[in-house]
């Protein structure tokens, strides 16, 4: 037998938007991009908030669209973040080569 679409849907929809879903994301897109093993709560936080409002700023840029579960700002957050950043190009600080060639796409 099968489920109606508006069953599959709500369900989609309970996981999407379980309080929990933007940490577990936020942790494991953390660790698949290779930015940290264990990341810090704050690092995991902030991220997730990205997912959550869907923008993030860092120095007058944004990104993102503004809603709920924007992977633009939720990758941004990840990769510009001021809490994991450790390297300086240019004088602009960034956390690794991907870092800088995702700001490098922005300017």
């Amino acid at each position: 037998m099968r489920r109606p679409p508006s069953v599959t849907e709500a369900v989609l929809d309970d996981y999407m938007f379980h309080p929990n879903t933007a940490p577990f994301l936020a942790r494991l897109l953390i660790q698949r991009f290779n930015i940290a093993s264990n990341p810090a709560p704050a690092y995991v936080l902030a991220v997730a908030n990205a997912f959550w409002s869907g923008s993030y700023s860092i120095e007058g840029t944004n990104f993102g669209s503004g809603k709920y579960g924007d992977l633009s700002s939720t990758i941004a957050a990840i990769l510009l973040c001021p809490d994991v950043v450790s390297a300086t190009v240019n004088g602009k600080q960034f956390v690794s080569v991907k870092a800088f060639l995702v700001y490098s796409f922005y300017y």
